[in-house]
Formats: structure tokens, C-alpha cells, sequence
């Protein structure tokens, strides 16, 4: 028997379902733990149970004594909602709280106890006296005492073999209804001798105490957690029995929901086959089983969304079972319930922690709302005499996953965009190119990205914007990716969920959005990005480009989101390209920007390091943003830089004001967007949400405060536009700043003439300060602390006209009935702190008078009661005048009903001057940004200064970069010292820098920090450097590091090619180009020959070029080049005094990472191998065989005794003719031609 701690209030007890004939509890109050309840075990008839019995002692006898008083409890128990109570069990006991059902077995005589707040349970050889402990209660029993009856959905059915008043009654006991009828059974009274408690905890983390009287059985029921299951003790305790029911899931039977199999191409994963007999079964052994109502509801869900967790909604609490449990124990750390079904859940108010984590950890999460309560079942049944349900209906309401989170408790934890992609990539054409169309989706902000174009055989142009965008989940057609798109997906994103999804050609995406009415409220018809689509002569542009935008809309529709998201229409071109045009592949969709590839953004760590993070990053360096939508918008600025010259001076005046004249302002910008909630997301959730579909749907039962919820992301929206505007308040305050600047006046002043500007539009793409007229409205329309702390919205007077006409007949009530309290007043002549209304209960408006007057009452008034010197009257005038209040009060709670409704429709009429205003917010927090870090370098290094980039040359004018003391751009965020260097290209200078030196000698760092200092020119940012000027850029290309793609069956060397056959392809006379040691992946003729004619090709197309190498015949055969410059990273070799063998390979090198003019002529690599760690003895060898193969190459390139007789001559013949007069500087090259041409 079980006993409830004497100091534990009474919990209404729950019966658990079995195949036996036990007689119903009281509805609403079964377990959730014995949901599929299994029939119990029974013993044989002829083998009686045994039991070890002993007198009761004082207390025991106590609590036995009393159980027939406890039946009121038990009444009172039953008509109680809101009640969950968590069996605990031990030993045989297990059968009572198993969660599914099983074969029958042989009946066996028991008796169970269920009042008040015991059970007493009489089991063979066992009794076990069970106290519950509620201070140690989990979260998922913090409200298991207010749960409403409705959570009981899941009950055990009885066997076909039962009989037929089993099954009746089975039938009964099952219902979430509370109409259900109830039988009583009779109870049986146990004494049992006490013994010294344990400690032990049950399903849901509740303490609790078992006496027993003899050992328990070595197959007892255990607790599990997630440590237990970690530890290779969790689901496969269930193997066995998964294995014995659910025969039509094993690998050998499992079919699809058209019952294909697995090995069919056509197989879907996502759905499952139920039997045909489905509710009724039969397990492995062939025995029959049914299927209870609550049962075949879940497992109808589980069938069509068999690749998805399912949250189950059961009161207030959300149920995961089966395969899902074992998912929840696992990610969630929630512990198991006791029984045979794997079954674990969590409380309603922790539904947005635990399902975000789940679908963070890359799986597809179902929410199962209730959508009735019991008493709106049982008023269907009542009016539709042919309703057989007896359980509450359920919906689909929301799918999650790393990519369509919108709620902003989910979306909190990381303020990066989470992208969903759909690529189509359509037939290669016979060069190996083809058209390919992307469409990216971010559900938090409801911003479609769209663009088709014709990419090479590589997909460069894939990678690129796959390397930008950084997708969680991308949508993979049944078929499959194409091959270059899988490699593109593979090594730009790999981490990236693929998710299997039928794709939609161009004529049925848009036929879909018109029948759906995306944009019915658009003149349009079309975003303008979809409607250029559509409208396009290239047929494969449009058939990829929309293509991808309709998988993309069509999967948000499976994820129950698209009518949040794509009305509100907010498309961007992604990509545009001629098709026609081969160098104008990688451009991005305006050419005001810098055309960046995948290499250059991995080469240069410009998003991401090489291990993943973004640690020494560009983006890290330059971020120091406070908002959210800051921190996107400094992205999507750092990968696609300006071209334009005018633009980039916009950006750079306006950093220099914010921290100059502007810095206090600045500060109370920051520090209001710093405190606001993301406005970006907030409004975007708010106008989506405004149709109160999926989850928010009025008729979904959710037990939290649903409207509060609703009511804080409004609030949300409102506080972050209302930060916005305050911040550019604050920066327009600052005359000197907004007058020196066109940027911080378009983004500060309404309407200003700057804005229109081409500089000015292109330095902030377009975006304006817009008219926040409606937000003053909003503030004045309610009180939004009152609001946020009330959870409703009353508005003020005027602001909505069916509140103000409640109001007025509330006021005309009250002032009736004050009148009519005048006229008693007077006709009793007491004063009004004597004679006035009070309220009694629910009696309102009695008239109270002081005993001295009751005398002079009229006799036509009821006296209704009394308190020490008073009595309370009411009389028949008053009964219209408190129907007419009592009417008018009513009126007005409908009103404020509607008050939220109609607020937030008239926010969302002004939702394009929200969204303005978030933008406006993003590119003040990023414009700061830069102008903090700016401070940051002029506090940290020797030398900083704005850049100066002027207009691309024309008209054959070469362009120019040149810089003087130029630090690491990201040496604050590496925490490194780096020494400066100069560089010049072009103008006055060879615009090709070949650059040799030691390995370890700087070479990458030095290529990756003109790259990267050009690229914060392009920004707009300050620089490090005492001098930084260039000529605008429109692409960086960058062929940098080692890296092989085996999934490709692309080696290093293929890879590294590849690389820079598409530069060689796009680069034009105004690219920025870095080379890194091309040619190493090979033999070193080949490699060297490859450099070669590489380096030739760049020279002759003249762009600036860096190209580091360590193949020195490249460096003597451009030493006489004009168009190359020589260059190396200096270093002093130190050989130990002595002479001979002995000092070979023994040089000590150090490295001075200055950039010095020349050739190197040895890489020292075997200082680098002894600096590695290599054996002293290997190093030596190492060194004495490079001196042999040196030897040896000098052997070839001179030849025989009398080929080197001749060389000698010769070159006394031109010593000998060159006098000491004729030095010049022409005389001395033309005897080196001589020399030369001798050699």
C-alpha cells in the first residue's frame, strides 16, 4: 500500500488502466504514466498469493481506520480539475504505470486501494508503503497538481481476449471527458509491517520512500536519466518489447505511408505504413492487441511525420513517446517514466527552451496542440448524438527546425541570420556550365533572398554566395543535388542540415502564390525581384530563379509559416549576370560592390578562421555592434565592400563625425540600441503573427498566458522602433556632426534632400529616416509599462471607439446609481460617509445604513445583512440600475477584448515604416561600430589613418595601391604584435610584387593584410596604417592555403588550380589579386612552370598583384622585368665560426618580417624543419643533400670543362671591355645582357 506524507495535501487519485476488471475511478484522474498501460501480470489461481503480515502499528492503523472517511475526498477529487499526480512504483508494480498496452495474460486475483491521498496495492511476496515528497519535485511536477483533466488522453486498453464487460469497462475508463461514467470497486484493507525506508526517484524526479517486507525482485522497474542512457543503459531496455508489438517497424517490414520500401528509389523517409487493421494489431507472436483512441491519435501523427519529434500536448503538459522518448532523455536530460513504453515530457512553460534545443541539435520538432477542451468535447457529443470521439481533437500547429524558428524566446540566443536554401541547378551546357538559381530564406526577419545565374563548372558562383550566406538547412530535391552543387554544399557549408524536399518549377510557384494571395495587398502583384524574374527573357534564369524561390516558399508552408513570412514581401535580388558575359559571373547584383569568391573569403578568414570560429576574423574586428540587426547588416556590408568612390568618402565622413564632434551622441545611441529588444525580428514576428494562425491560433488550449506572450512581442517591436528613433534624436542634436555629414542627416531627419543623393544612397543601400508620426500615436495611445506589467492594453480615451462607448455607458451607469444614492441619502437623512454602496460577495451595490437610520428605511426595502453597527439593504429600484452597470461593465471587457486586435492591425498598416526604422537602426549600430574601432586603433597602434580610395582609372590609366607602415588589420582581435610593412602597386611601381624569403619568413601574413586593409577601405573603416591610398577595386581574388576535396576526388593540387583558373577567367585591370606559393602541389618543373605562365598572364592583364613564391627561377627570370617589382621578407643568417662541412646546415635564421626589395636566394627550409622539431641528425642530412642538388643543377646549367671555358671567357671579355669611366647605368646592364646571354 501506498501512504502520502501526513503534512501533503490531498491529491485526487488516479486509477491505472488494466486488462483486469477493476472498477473505473473518478474521469480526469488517470496518470499520463499509464498511457498503453499493459495488462497486468497474473499468477495462476491455484498458487495464492503470499504475504508478510504484521500488526498495524498506531499510525498505520490510524490511516486504515480512516479510509472510509476519505470517500468525500474522493468525490471532491473527482469534481476537481487541474490535478496530476505522478505514480510512483517498484517491483511487480510496474504494470500499473506502463504506457502501452499488451496481450492478454492469465487473470490473477488482486485488489487495489485508490482514496484520497493513499493507494493500498496487495502483491504477491511484496508490500511496499510508498510516501511522496513534493520539495523535490522537477519542473515537470512544479504544476503536476494544476493540471487539468484534459491531460489524460493516453489510456491502457484491454485485450480482445478480455471480456466483454472488460472491454466495457475499459472502454469507460479511458476518456478525457469529464462526462465519462464512473464505477466504484471495492477496497481491501492490508496491514503490513514496517521496515527501515529508502530513498529512491521516480519518473519525474519526486522523492520517495519504500518500506518492503521482503526483497524485491531482480527485474524490478528502474529510473532512468540521461546519464543512465549515455552510459549504454536506456532504449535498449525497451528493445524487446519494441521488437514484440510494433512487428510492422522493424527493417525487414518498415514501409513508407504508400508502402514503399526502403531500398525503393521512391521511398519516403518521413512517413510510416500503419497496419490495415489499425486501431487493432497484432504483435510478433501473433496474439491480438488493440489500439486505444488516445493511441491511434499519436500514432496518426507519428505515421505522417515519421522523421519528426512529436510534442505531444496532454493538458499542460507536452508528452513525448516511444522512439521520441529516448530523443528526450537523451538531448533534453528529462528521465524516462516508469513502465514498459519509452515515455519522458516537460511542462508547457518550458516548450520554447526544449524545443528550440532540439531543433538546434539538427532534428525536425512537431508540436500537437489540443484544440478543445473536455467540456467543448462533451458538448460536441451532446450535439451530435453520432460523435463516437472520447478524446479531445488535436492539430498540427508548428514545425520547427534550425532554419524556421520565428518565435523571439527562440531567436534570442543568436542574433545571426538562419538561412534555408534551395538550389536548382539546371542541365550543363557542353562547356560544362549552366544556369543555377538559389533562393535563401531568414524566417526570423521574413528576408527572401533571390538570384539565378550562369556558373562554371565549378559552381564558383554557388560557393561564393553559399560562403556568404552560411545556410543551417538546405533543401535537396528527391533526386538529389547535382555534382558540382553537392561539392559546392560540401565544402562551403558542410555543417548545413540537408533536408530532403520535393522542388516546384517556375509556373507552379507562381500559380501557388496566387492562389494562396501572398500579394493580394501588393500593386504589384509580385515582389519587384520576382516580378524581373518572371518577366525575363532567359527562360532558364526564370525556371531556376523562381524555381528555388517556390521550394523554398513551399517548405515554409510545410512548416505552417508562409503566411507570416511571404506577404509581407520583403525579396532581395541575389544574383543578376549576362549570360552572355563570362567575367561578370561572381558579381553581385549591383555593381557598386566588391566581387568577393568563396576562396577570398576563406583565404583571407574574412568570416570564419580555418578552424570554424571567428576568432582573428575581419568581421571580428570590426564588430562591435550592439543589436542584432547591426550585427547582420556589418556582414552583409563586410562581404560585399563599395565600389564607389563617392560612397565609401560618404561612409568614412560620417564614421569620422560619430567620433569626433558626434562621440557623446554616439554613446546614447549605443547605449539606447544596446537596451532594445531586436526591432528587426520583433517586427517582423508581430506583422507576421497578426493572423493568429499555427501555435497563436485562438482556438489552440494553451494554458500559459498566450496573450501576455503576444502582448510582449508587440511591446517588443514598439520599444525597438521607439530606441530608433530616440538614437537619431540624439545624433540630429548634434548640429556640427549632421551638418558635415549626408549619411548621419539622411538617417537622422525626415525627408532631408541627402538622402536622395547617389552617394548618400548607395553608402546606406537606399535607406532613410522615415516618418514615425504613428509611433507618437502608439504612445500615446496606452500606457506600455502599465501594459507590460498588467498584460493587457488599456487604452487611453479616443484611442478606439467601441472601449470609449463602453466607457461612456459604464460612467452613465455609475452616475445612476450615485443619483439614486442621493435621493436615499436624503430621504433617510444620513450623511454620505453613513449611507453609501458596498459589495457583499456577489451581491453589488447593497445600500448600507448605520443602525441609528434603520428605522426610517422604507418598508419596500430587503434587508440583505448586517456587520456591527450597519445593515445592508437592496430594494427593487436598484435591480434595473445594476443590470444596466452589470451590462455595461460586460461591454467594455469585449472591448478590451479587441482593443489588442485592432492596436495591432493599425501597427501593422505602417509595418514599411517599421521595418525602415529597424534598418535605419542597423546601419547606425554598424556606422558606430566602425567608429568605436577606429578608436580602438588609434589607442592600440603606432599609426592610423583614413584611406583614401579614389575612382576606378580610365581610359588605359593603371591602377594603384600604396600604403606606408601598414599593420595587421586584425592584430587587436588576434592579440599579436605585427611588425608594419610598405606597399606599392602600380602608378610609379610595378603594379605584379614578386615576393620571396624563408618559409615562416611572413609571406601569407603580409598578402593577407593588404587584402584585408583593402577591404576595410571599401567598408569604410579606418585603417592601420600611416598612409593607405588605392584606386577603387571591383574584386578580390585570393588563391591562398592547402586544402584537397576527397569527396570531389579533387586533390590539393586540383583544388589550388581550380582556384586560380577562375581567377585568371574574372580578373580584370582594376582586381586586387594574392597569390600564395602557387605550383607547390606538383613536381617542382611542373610547379614551376605553372607559376610561370600564370604570373606572365596577370602581368600582361595588369592588375595588382601579389604573388609570393619559393620557386626562385621566377625571381631571375623577371629581374629585368619593368612590369615586376622583387621583393622579399627579410631575415639574418648567422653561421658558427668555423669553416667546412661542419657549418652546413647549421645557420641560425631570424626572422625580421619586414618587406625589403630583391630577391631571396635560398627559402631555408631546414631551419624551419629544425624550428618543427626534427631530429638534429635528419636536419644535418637534409641540409647536405640540398647542397648536393644545388651543386648538381649548377652542374647542368654550366656543362662541361670547355662549356665553362667559354663562360669564363667570355665574361672577361666584358670586364674587359668596361672601363671604369664608362660605369653607367646603361653600359652596366648591357654587360650584364652580355653575361647573361654568355650563361
Amino acid at each position: 500500500r501506498t501512504v502520502r506524507a501526513s503534512n501533503e495535501r490531498p491529491r485526487a487519485p488516479r486509477a491505472m488502466g488494466s486488462a483486469q476488471k477493476p472498477t473505473a475511478p473518478p474521469p480526469g484522474q488517470r496518470s499520463i504514466a499509464s498511457f498503453f498501460a499493459p495488462a497486468p501480470k497474473r499468477e495462476s489461481v491455484d498458487a495464492p498469493p503470499t504475504t508478510t503480515t504484521a500488526a498495524p502499528t498506531t499510525a498505520d492503523a490510524a490511516v486504515v481506520d480512516a479510509e472510509p472517511e476519505r470517500e468525500p475526498e474522493r468525490e471532491h477529487a473527482k469534481s476537481a480539475s487541474g490535478k496530476r499526480a505522478r505514480a510512483s512504483t517498484s517491483g511487480d508494480e510496474k504494470e500499473n504505470v506502463a504506457a502501452a498496452s499488451t496481450p492478454p495474460e492469465t487473470n490473477v486475483a488482486s485488489a487495489e486501494k485508490v482514496a484520497g491521498r493513499r493507494r493500498v496495492a496487495k502483491k504477491a511476496k511484496t508490500m511496499v508503503i510508498e510516501s511522496s515528497d513534493d520539495d523535490g519535485g522537477s519542473d515537470f511536477d512544479a504544476e503536476a497538481e494544476e493540471e487539468d483533466d484534459d491531460d489524460e488522453a493516453f489510456e491502457a486498453d484491454s485485450s480482445e481476449a478480455s471480456s466483454e464487460d472488460e472491454e466495457e469497462e475499459d472502454d469507460d475508463d479511458f476518456s478525457e471527458s469529464e462526462s465519462t461514467p464512473v464505477k466504484k470497486k471495492k477496497t481491501t484493507k492490508v496491514a503490513v509491517k514496517k521496515v527501515a525506508p529508502t530513498s529512491t526517484t521516480n519518473g519525474r524526479k519526486k522523492t520517495t520512500v519504500n518500506t518492503t517486507s521482503a526483497p524485491t525482485k531482480a527485474t524490478e522497474a528502474k529510473d532512468l536519466n540521461a546519464q543512465d542512457v549515455l552510459a549504454g543503459v536506456g532504449p535498449e531496455q525497451y528493445d524487446a518489447r519494441d521488437r514484440l508489438k510494433f512487428p510492422f517497424m522493424q527493417p525487414e517490414k518498415i514501409k513508407d505511408a504508400d508502402g514503399r520500401r526502403p531500398d525503393d528509389p521512391d521511398y519516403d523517409p518521413s512517413t510510416l505504413l500503419l497496419p490495415s487493421t489499425f486501431p487493432k494489431m497484432r504483435d510478433a507472436s501473433g496474439v491480438q492487441w488493440t489500439v486505444s483512441p488516445g493511441q491511434a491519435q499519436w500514432w496518426k501523427f507519428k505515421a505522417a511525420n515519421f522523421d519528426s519529434v512529436l510534442l505531444f500536448k496532454m493538458g499542460k503538459f507536452y508528452e513525448m513517446f516511444e522512439m521520441d522518448a529516448h530523443i528526450g532523455v537523451r538531448d533534453l536530460g528529462l528521465m524516462y517514466m516508469r513502465g514498459e513504453q519509452p515515455h519522458a515530457g516537460f511542462p508547457e512553460k518550458n516548450y520554447a527552451m526544449h524545443a528550440e534545443q532540439l531543433a538546434r541539435n539538427g532534428h525536425r520538432v512537431v508540436c500537437i496542440e489540443q484544440t478543445e477542451t473536455p467540456a467543448q468535447l462533451a458538448e460536441r457529443k451532446k450535439k451530435d448524438k453520432t460523435c463516437k470521439d472520447t478524446v479531445v481533437r488535436r492539430e498540427m500547429v508548428q514545425v520547427l527546425t534550425k532554419g524556421t524558428m520565428v518565435d523571439t524566446g527562440m531567436l534570442n540566443s543568436s542574433p545571426d541570420a538562419a538561412f534555408v536554401c534551395s538550389i536548382i541547378d539546371g542541365c550543363e551546357e557542353e562547356d560544362g556550365e549552366g544556369w543555377v538559381g538559389l533562393c535563401a530564406a531568414d524566417c526570423g526577419t521574413g528576408r527572401f533572398l533571390v538570384g539565378a545565374w550562369r556558373d562554371d563548372e565549378g559552381a564558383s558562383c554557388l560557393r561564393t554566395a553559399l560562403a556568404e550566406l552560411r545556410p543551417v538547412e538546405i533543401l535537396v530535391p528527391p533526386t538529389g543535388l547535382s555534382a558540382r552543387a553537392k561539392m559546392a554544399v560540401l565544402d562551403m557549408c558542410s555543417h548545413a542540415q540537408q533536408r530532403t524536399f520535393k522542388s516546384t518549377s517556375a509556373n507552379e510557384a507562381l500559380e501557388d502564390a496566387e492562389a494562396e494571395g501572398y500579394f493580394k495587398t501588393l500593386k504589384t502583384g509580385l515582389p519587384e525581384a520576382i516580378k524581373e524574374m518572371r518577366d525575363t527573357a532567359c527562360h532558364p534564369a526564370r525556371e531556376c530563379g523562381i524555381g528555388a524561390w517556390g521550394t523554398v516558399v513551399a517548405y515554409l508552408r510545410a512548416a505552417l509559416i508562409d503566411a507570416d513570412l511571404v506577404p509581407q514581401g520583403r525579396v532581395e535580388s541575389l544574383h543578376t549576370t549576362d549570360a552572355g558575359a563570362r567575367e561578370h559571373l561572381a558579381r553581385w547584383a549591383h555593381s557598386t560592390h566588391v566581387a568577393m569568391d568563396a576562396a577570398a573569403l576563406s583565404g583571407l578568414e574574412v568570416l570564419e578562421n580555418t578552424a570554424g570560429g571567428s576568432a582573428g576574423t575581419l568581421l571580428a574586428s570590426l564588430d562591435r555592434c550592439v543589436s542584432g540587426p547591426g550585427r547582420r547588416l556589418l556582414r552583409r556590408w563586410v562581404c560585399r565592400p563599395l565600389t564607389s568612390a563617392s560612397a565609401i568618402r560618404a561612409r568614412q565622413v560620417a564614421v569620422s563625425m560619430m567620433r569626433g564632434c558626434g562621440i557623446e551622441a554616439t554613446g546614447i545611441a549605443r547605449k539606447l540600441l544596446r537596451a532594445a529588444p531586436d526591432a528587426e525580428r520583433a517586427i517582423s514576428r508581430v506583422v507576421g503573427s497578426s493572423g493568429e494562425k499555427g501555435r497563436s491560433a485562438s482556438h489552440v488550449v494553451l494554458y500559459e498566458d498566450a496573450a501576455r506572450a503576444k502582448l510582449n512581442d508587440f511591446l517588443a517591436a514598439l520599444e525597438g522602433v521607439r530606441a530608433v528613433r530616440d538614437a537619431t534624436k540624439a545624433i540630429a542634436a548634434c548640429v556640427d556632426a549632421c551638418e558635415k555629414s549626408d549619411v548621419l542627416r539622411a538617417l537622422c531627419i525626415v525627408n532631408d534632400a541627402a538622402a536622395t543623393r547617389e552617394d548618400v544612397f548607395t553608402a546606406v543601400g537606399g535607406v532613410a529616416m522615415p516618418d514615425l508620426s504613428a509611433l507618437d500615436e502608439m504612445e500615446s495611445a496606452f500606457d506600455w509599462n502599465a501594459a507590460k506589467s498588467s498584460g493587457r492594453i488599456e487604452p487611453a480615451q479616443g484611442v478606439d471607439a467601441d472601449l470609449d462607448a463602453a466607457e461612456e455607458q459604464l460612467a452613465a451607469a455609475d452616475a445612476d446609481l450615485a443619483s439614486w444614492l442621493e435621493e436615499a441619502r436624503g430621504e433617510l437623512g444620513g450623511h454620505k460617509t453613513e449611507v453609501c454602496f458596498v459589495n457583499a460577495n456577489k451581491d453589488t451595490h447593497l445600500v448600507e445604513v448605520p443602525d441609528r437610520l434603520a428605522s426610517k428605511v422604507p418598508h419596500h426595502w430587503v434587508r440583505e445583512g448586517k456587520r456591527k453597527g450597519y445593515e445592508r439593504f437592496t430594494c427593487d429600484d436598484l435591480v434595473p440600475l445594476r443590470a444596466k452597470r452589470v451590462a455595461a461593465e460586460e461591454a467594455r471587457e469585449d472591448a478590451l477584448a479587441g482593443v489588442f486586435r485592432r492596436i495591432v492591425a493599425k501597427f501593422c498598416e505602417n509595418a514599411s515604416e517599421w521595418q525602415a526604422a529597424a534598418s535605419v537602426g542597423a546601419i547606425i549600430d554598424v556606422l558606430a561600430s566602425l567608429a568605436v574601432v577606429s578608436e580602438e586603433m588609434y589607442a592600440s597602434c603606432g599609426a592610423v589613418c583614413t584611406p583614401k580610395v579614389h575612382p576606378q582609372p580610365r581610359d588605359g590609366e593603371p591602377a594603384t595601391l600604396e600604403s606606408v607602415g601598414l599593420s595587421h588589420p586584425c592584430a587587436s582581435s588576434l592579440a599579436r604584435a605585427f611588425v608594419p610593412n610598405d606597399a606599392r602597386l602600380g602608378g610609379k611601381h610595378p603594379g605584379f610584387c614578386l615576393i620571396t624569403g624563408p618559409n615562416m619568413g611572413g609571406k601569407s601574413t603580409y598578402l593577407r593584410q593588404v587584402c584585408l586593409a583593402a577591404i576595410m577601405a571599401h567598408v569604410g573603416a579606418d585603417v592601420p596604417a600611416a598612409k593607405f591610398e588605392m584606386t577603387a577595386m571591383d574584386a578580390v581574388f585570393v588563391r591562398m592555403g592547402a586544402k584537397d576535396n576527397l569527396a570531389g576526388g579533387q586533390s590539393t593540387f586540383m583544388v589550388e588550380l581550380s582556384e586560380t583558373g577562375a581567377m585568371l577567367r574574372r580578373a580584370t585591370t582594376n582586381s586586387l589579386v594574392a597569390l600564395d606559393e602557387l605550383g607547390r602541389g606538383t613536381a617542382t618543373a611542373d610547379g614551376t612552370a605553372i607559376a610561370c605562365a600564370v604570373a606572365s598572364h596577370l602581368i600582361d592583364k595588369r592588375c595588382r598583384t601579389l604573388f609570393s613564391t619559393h620557386y626562385h627561377r621566377l625571381a631571375d627570370d623577371h629581374a629585368r622585368d619593368p612590369h615586376v617589382a622583387l621583393a622579399h621578407m627579410a631575415c639574418r643568417v648567422e653561421t658558427p665560426s668555423g669553416a667546412g662541412v661542419e657549418t652546413l646546415g647549421r645557420e641560425t635564421v631570424t626572422f625580421l618580417y619586414t618587406l625589403a626589395s630583391g630577391n631571396c636566394p635560398r627559402s631555408y627550409g631546414v631551419n624551419v624543419a629544425r624550428l618543427a622539431g626534427l631530429p638534429e641528425s635528419v636536419c644535418l642530412a637534409a641540409a647536405r643533400r640540398a647542397a648536393h642538388l644545388e651543386a648538381g643543377q649548377l652542374e647542368k646549367l654550366v656543362g662541361d670543362e670547355r662549356s665553362r671555358e667559354r663562360v669564363v671567357d667570355a665574361c672577361r671579355e666584358v670586364l674587359r671591355d668596361v672601363s671604369a669611366a664608362d660605369l653607367t647605368e646603361p653600359n652596366v646592364r648591357r654587360a650584364q645582357d652580355k653575361a647573361r646571354t654568355a650563361l
